[in-house]
């Protein structure tokens, strides 16, 4: 269907209704979406878990422009893509990989990392000179640097007139940063760099950085034209149902080659049948996700990293943890190997005082002290099975990420219900990393179903290997 015609109000309750979204958009979501359609040019400044994706498409969707272009981190590319399938989008291709042909850029939604749009910006734009695009940026702060070639290849590719759609929690952390924005945004309101500077910059130091500034009030003025920040208590007022998102991801084809094989040679170890029984099937569940995160461990190579903890890095960024004045951060792992690994990389980054652990090994109790009462201790490494019960963080803590799952649900739902909980004052965001194509999308959907009877039921190798591949 067409929305041309439609006005902006009209466009985006057609689009709400035409696509399968699963839950009713916020009404400030439409609202927004709405302000998108009638500018042309806009941006979401939207609190983590506010749900800047959604408000965003449904804005893209009704500009209907032929073709959408999405750029984001590399990391998120399946994300968007399940997305966009699940909601009943599906000419979508994602444009990536070494044997990516200009092909992939004939559908009408291509999504891409930030570096490839950069790269391979000739052949994009070349590919696309005549088309009509709408632009969506996700986590667009990478823009900020006006000398950088990334905001001169977005600059150049919308103008003059294509739409352009900039989505990020974090927009600006100095004056400076407003001028990429602004510049997208309402290119009318300053000439170039120079321009702003000889506006803003009141004074800089001898190494040529700023420390004075001008008409600070005319620049925030000019930098909430066209865009609109909102918070979680925004959008949803005192509704504390947590947010629940998905964030598929793939395996390095090679981290893939590997977990097939060991799966191969574990199916081929079953006994002769075509019955499993609960405690075969378990047991495989279990070897087999602990693959997923511990690539090094199974390969061998210590060089070798999970796409997991490119996940673990994508949340941190959103979330801020560091940040005192932002939500502590619970991760949730289910194996011991997994708890060292990603509590080891979190500390040699931020510090032994900033990371706790509570799983079998470790003093669970002492870390549990420390997230809840030492404000300089903002993110927990945890097992469901140590602390997944009893541990109250809704006060310290809105935001959590499972990078693995229990083989039980009831154990999910209990680490859950240490935020969602009475005393919360922030919405929830729950996170579920998911790597494509293994065990962990059966183990996902055995948890939205709340069904954890399937352990006790029997089955043959063929729907065994299903499982394992990520196929039932």
């Amino acid at each position: 269907m067409t929305y041309k015609s439609l006005s902006a109000s009209e466009a985006v309750t057609q689009v709400v209704a035409d696509l399968s979204i699963p839950f009713k958009p916020a009404p400030l979501q439409l609202e927004d979406a709405i302000s998108a359609v009638i500018a042309g040019r806009f941006a979401f400044w939207y609190e983590v878990g506010t749900g800047k994706t959604i408000t965003a498409t449904l804005a893209a969707t009704a500009l209907d422009s032929e073709y959408k272009i999405v750029i984001c981190p590399p990391i998120i590319l399946d994300q968007w893509k399940e997305w966009l399938n699940d909601i009943g989008i599906k000419d979508v291709s994602i444009y990536r990989g070494a044997r990516r042909t200009v092909d992939m850029l004939d559908h009408h939604w291509v999504l891409m990392s930030h570096a490839i749009f950069r790269d391979s910006f000739e052949v994009i734009k070349a590919r696309l000179a005549k088309r009509d695009v709408t632009l969506i940026v996700d986590e667009c702060q990478a823009l900020k640097n006006p000398q950088s070639k990334l905001f001169k290849c977005v600059n150049q590719f919308v103008a003059p007139d294509r739409h352009l759609l900039l989505l990020t929690a974090t927009p600006t952390s100095k004056p400076e940063d407003t001028y990429t924005y602004i510049k997208l945004k309402t290119p009318a309101l300053y000439r170039s760099w120079g321009h702003w500077q000889n506006l803003h910059v009141l004074d800089r130091d001898i190494f040529g950085t700023i420390t004075k500034y001008q008409n600070l009030e005319m620049l925030a003025d000019r930098f909430a034209m066209q865009s609109v920040k909102r918070t979680k208590r925004d959008v949803f007022g005192d509704v504390m149902e947590p947010i629940y998102q998905r964030m598929p991801y793939e395996l390095d084809p090679k981290h893939y080659k590997l977990y097939v094989r060991l799966a191969e040679e574990q199916l081929l170890l079953l006994a002769n049948g075509d019955k499993i029984d609960a405690t075969t099937a378990q047991r495989l569940r279990h070897a087999l996700q602990q693959i997923v995160v511990n690539y090094s461990k199974f390969s061998g190579n210590p060089e070798h990293r999970s796409k997991a903890y490119d996940i673990i890095d994508e949340v941190i960024e959103e979330v801020q943890p560091m940040e005192k004045a932002n939500s502590k951060l619970a991760i949730w792992s289910y194996y011991t190997a997994t708890s060292e690994s990603v509590t080891a990389y979190l500390k040699e980054k931020f510090g032994d005082k900033a990371v706790v652990a509570a799983y079998g090994k470790v003093n669970s109790q002492k870390a549990i002290d420390a997230i809840m009462n030492d404000d300089d201790t903002r993110i927990l490494v945890a097992q469901p099975s140590s602390c997944g019960v009893g541990l109250n963080l809704q006060h310290v803590c809105s935001e959590m990420l499972f990078i693995e799952l229990s083989t039980t649900p009831m154990q999910v739902r209990q680490a859950i219900g240490r935020v969602d909980r009475v005393g919360q004052k922030v919405r929830p965001t729950i996170r579920f990393a998911q790597a494509l194509k293994t065990i962990q999308v059966k183990l996902f959907r055995d948890l939205l179903a709340n069904d954890d009877l399937v352990t006790k039921l029997e089955r043959n190798v063929s729907s065994l290997r299903d499982e394992i591949f990520g196929v039932a």
